[in-house]
């Protein structure tokens, strides 16, 4: 994993204090799930016309266009914050609901097990939406006759 640079710890500096009035990231390090969305996006072009886009960033808007019902465009988006930092716990629990809502439960399994390795505290934020993919993953299992 590589060491963060000056430039991507102010951009998470600078999301994290969004999360107060229009989202950004929460002290776990994934992207918090609340506030209007409208004002949300507002937030984050502001932030990426000022900075640039870093893993952070990339990660939040994949969260909020997973929240808008547009998980096509929020795989892009955690692909982008994956490719800048493959290692960031955030996006891969991000990467992880997008894997759950398009029905990759394997995939989905794996990143939530990358993210909980990387980051203890992240992993503890997923741990009922990873033990559902895995229930999930296990009734699939069942209907098509795996074992596994």
């Amino acid at each position: 994993m590589t060491r963060p640079t000056l430039p991507s710890l102010i951009g998470v500096v600078l999301l994290a204090g969004l999360v107060a009035g229009c989202g950004g990231l929460g002290a776990s390090g994934l992207p918090s799930m609340g506030g209007d969305l409208d004002g949300r996006e507002a937030a984050l072009d502001a932030q990426e016309a000022q900075h640039g886009v870093t893993a952070a960033l990339a990660t939040a808007w994949a969260a909020l266009r997973l929240e808008q019902g547009r998980p096509v465009a929020a795989r892009a988006w955690v692909q982008r914050a994956l490719a800048l930092d493959s290692g960031h716990p955030g996006a891969l629990a991000v990467a992880a609901r997008v894997a759950r809502a398009q029905g990759r439960l394997d995939q989905a399994s794996r990143l939530y097990q990358q993210a909980t390795v990387v980051s203890p505290s992240v992993g503890r934020t997923v741990a009922d939406e990873w033990a559902e993919t895995l229930v999930e993953l296990a009734e699939g299992h069942a209907r098509e006759g795996r074992p596994d």
